[in-house]
């Protein structure tokens, strides 16, 4: 309750007119932005009439001109750099072409080639025209990294481990990736193709 009430009160403070500031509320000169009420006049209490606030100074006119032009200077060059971002991520000479289950097969534009690339190596965008699909959102929630083994590279004994561990090679993934798993523990992720093996 106290926090509505403050945060009422500094509303309230922030766009209350003083007469020191020429007639104008803080949150114009300082911040440049129009008050939040649409109301330019105030009531006289002792006539009951309704009257308009005076003319501002001419000097407070023309630092408010100022503060607006800065503002509007700067968002015109945020505006222009996230547009130049946006051409410089679709200019990027690779396209998704198809989905996998823990990969994407990009296509090189200029060379023609089909590579598999795992999704945690790609760097996403998006525009207005991408279409947000089920399949999108599905992808992006899963939280923890998902791989699929492409091939297995070795088997060797693990005395620690008492067991055998293999050399793997992920899919999607570059050959400094590869990593040694246990035979049991991929027996229990992956049985069907640990069968094949």
């Amino acid at each position: 309750m106290i926090g509505h009430l403050l945060y009422l009160y500094y509303k309230q403070f922030e766009s209350h007119i003083c007469p020191s500031l020429s007639s104008k509320a803080p949150v114009e000169l300082f911040c440049g932005l129009p008050l939040l009420s649409p109301l330019d006049f105030c009531m006289d209490p002792k006539q009951r009439n309704i009257l308009e606030l005076p003319e501002l100074s001419q000097n407070i006119e023309s630092w408010l001109a100022a503060t607006k032009f800065s503002i509007r200077a700067m968002h015109k060059h945020i505006i222009s750099a996230r547009a130049q971002q946006i051409e410089r991520s679709q200019r990027r000479p690779y396209q998704i072409t198809h989905a996998e289950t823990h990969s994407f097969v990009v296509l090189h534009l200029v060379s023609g080639e089909e590579t598999d690339v795992h999704a945690s190596r790609l760097k996403f965008y998006a525009d207005s025209s991408l279409q947000i699909a089920e399949e999108i959102r599905e992808r992006v929630s899963v939280q923890g990294q998902i791989l699929a083994v492409e091939e297995f590279l070795d088997c060797r004994w693990n005395a620690q481990k008492k067991g055998n561990d293999n050399l793997d090679s992920w899919k999607g993934l570059e050959p400094i990736d590869d990593s040694r798993e246990s035979v049991k523990s991929l027996t229990q992720d992956i049985p069907t193709l640990m069968r094949r093996r």
